[in-house]
């Protein structure tokens, strides 16, 4: 039996509807001239984007993720690397690729999720503008991020979990479990969606309808756990189990050492330069969208829209690092009760003469925030490359020099934080720790971790060894003692730094330093 199906389209329906409109294809056109701020030829690969890209070379080359390439993320992001280097070639443009076409999928389902909320279709082709604009703002400074292939994955369990209440279909209800598991699998802290669902509708006087529903949320259970298991024998086939729940469990329990506190997360979001560029100056329409919340003629997509926002604020930071690019997962809930307040600001009483000035006023401001710093963006951007936007991608300080100081079978480890020396000369690195994190973290890095790590470079014997402790200082040691007091004075520091002496030695007894360049030392190594 259909129960409220009114208002809900088919599929059928949507595609026919998205696929001819002539807003599509200038959303289409927007987004991809917008993401030319994150033009390879303009910034740098930072390492954890650096990262993503050479794992998921290694999987588009046939290995096995964790057990020949180690990374403490889940899994979506390198296999969506992986087929975007497949689909688009092996090349920093594929990401870029990867990144506009998450970004214009994102804003064709966050404006059906504005329709569902009953939004003018002028409002939710706003808010899908806004959003890919938004999500083009430099302000992220990144062009691969695992928030921002969450981001679809979140939208889809608002849309298929909606549709489930409004219409009591079975599929709608695995789909949104299929959905929320992803999403978790992009970004675990983008699963605030799913965590208020079942709270969402027992707010809008609805407790007797969760309990009816318990069959719905069994599938739903279903779906989640049919993707989870999926990944689960799919490691296990591949003989990766062990190393999968080894990097993703067992690492990040030393990684995150602390959760922060309620106060800690509120403090965060009260100085993050990102809040206060790109969320408060919507603040207003979002505060008046809660307010109209009380009049929607149907409240549970817009409580559940506002407990999602309000989950993610809270769950984005909860590692205490406050990176720019956690603040993306609140995003669309953000947005859409933004828009629900530019609507409700509409259709508010006013005076005939404050009508005409204020929903004037209100649309111009919205429209110069949008598109006045996309503009400026796009003007900086072409005047630092010279107008050459599809020119050669920026690369890491080096990785000319290897490239053309090695043979394609030859190994190079880069020790420090990762970047696109192994991705760009295409030369494997020796060990699956192709970067140094899990060798310094205290607790994970045991001595049998540290002596594995060496056997490697004993195995595959790495041709050159690029050092970058001194051009990006961070907690990872110089390889040569004697840069320690060096490296501390540059701001390095780390109180737990595990015994590395097997690794000094096994650099001490084969390699030498050749030539520093951007201060990268690159070491020679002889057998």
């Amino acid at each position: 039996m259909t129960v409220y199906s009114e208002g809900i389209p088919k599929t059928s329906r949507l595609i026919r509807e998205f696929c001819p409109s002539r807003w599509v294809w200038g959303l289409l056109i927007l987004t991809f001239l917008a993401s030319l701020v994150f033009s390879p030829a303009v910034l740098f690969l930072n390492s954890d984007e650096a990262a993503y890209i050479y794992f998921g070379q290694v999987l588009q080359q046939g290995g096995v993720p964790y057990r020949d390439v180690w990374d403490h993320k889940p899994p979506v992001t390198f296999y969506l690397s992986a087929l975007a280097l497949m689909v688009f070639g092996e090349s920093h443009w594929a990401i870029w690729w990867l990144r506009a076409i998450t970004v214009f999928v994102t804003g064709l389902l966050f404006y059906r999720v504005l329709m569902d909320l009953n939004l003018s279709r002028r409002v939710a082709q706003c808010g899908a503008v806004a959003l890919v604009l938004l999500l083009c703002h430099p302000t992220w400074m990144e062009m691969h991020t695992p928030e921002l292939y969450a981001l679809p994955f979140q939208l889809i369990c608002l849309l298929t979990g909606y549709r489930m209440l409004r219409t009591s279909r079975y599929h709608w209800a695995w789909w949104a479990g299929m959905s929320a598991a992803a999403a978790l699998l992009a970004k675990p802290t983008s699963v605030g969606v799913i965590l208020v669902f079942i709270p969402s509708i027992g707010l809008t006087g609805r407790f007797s309808r969760v309990w009816q529903l318990r069959n719905y949320w069994i599938v739903a259970a279903a779906g989640a756990s049919f993707v989870l298991l999926s990944l689960v024998l799919g490691m296990w086939s591949c003989g990766a189990l062990d190393e999968m729940f080894d990097a993703l469990i067992t690492f990040n329990r030393y990684y995150v050492l602390d959760s922060a506190s309620l106060s800690s997360i509120i403090s965060s979001l009260r100085f993050a330069r990102v809040i206060k560029e790109m969320y408060m100056p919507l603040f207003f329409l979002a505060v008046f969208g809660i307010i109209s919340i009380r009049v929607a003629p149907d409240k549970t997509l817009s409580v559940w829209i506002a407990l999602t926002c309000a989950a993610d604020f809270l769950l984005t930071n909860i590692a205490t690092r406050g990176y720019t690019h956690y603040y993306m997962t609140p995003l669309p809930a953000f947005l859409a009760l933004a828009m629900m307040g530019l609507a409700a600001w509409e259709k508010y009483n006013w005076s005939p003469y404050l009508r005409k000035w204020s929903v004037r006023g209100v649309w111009g401001y919205v429209v110069a925030l949008l598109f006045v710093p996309l503009a400026m963006n796009s003007f900086s951007t072409i005047l630092d490359t010279g107008g050459n936007l599809f020119g050669p991608a920026k690369l890491f300080p080096a990785t000319n020099y290897v490239k053309a100081h090695t043979s394609p079978g030859d190994t190079v480890l880069t020790w420090g934080t990762a970047n696109d020396i192994n991705f760009v000369s295409k030369r494997a690195a020796p060990s699956r720790y192709y970067y140094s994190h899990p060798l310094v973290t205290w607790g994970y890095a045991d001595s049998k971790r540290i002596n594995d790590f060496v056997h490697d470079l004993e195995t595959h014997q790495p041709v050159l060894i690029v050092d970058t402790t001194i051009n990006n200082v961070t907690w990872i040691p110089p390889l040569n003692p004697a840069f320690h007091p060096l490296w501390r004075k540059l701001g390095g520091k780390n109180d737990h730094v595990p015994d590395l002496s097997p690794i000094y030695t096994f650099v001490a007894e084969h390699c030498e330093i050749v030539i520093g360049i951007k201060k990268c030392m690159i070491y020679h190594c002889v057998y």
